[in-house]
């Protein structure tokens, strides 16, 4: 059978990450994994992800200088 997985990005988004969360687990066919790039939230976004059993993966950025 063919992995799904959920993709989300996040930078403070407590207030509208359990909505979100409650979408994708809500899917007909919900995802073998959920992975989040958070791009530095300082409020309860990634304790939220976690709970959830999300992979958290730190936004980074490169120079192309």
């Amino acid at each position: 059978m063919t992995r799904v997985t959920a993709l989300i990005v996040t930078r403070d988004s407590e207030r509208w990450l359990p909505a979100t969360l409650a979408s994708i687990a809500g899917q007909t066919r919900p995802p073998d994994e959920l992975v989040a790039v958070d791009d530095g939230s300082t409020d309860g976004t990634v304790a939220l992800l976690d709970a959830a059993g999300a992979r958290v993966v730190p936004a980074t950025t490169t120079s192309t200088d």
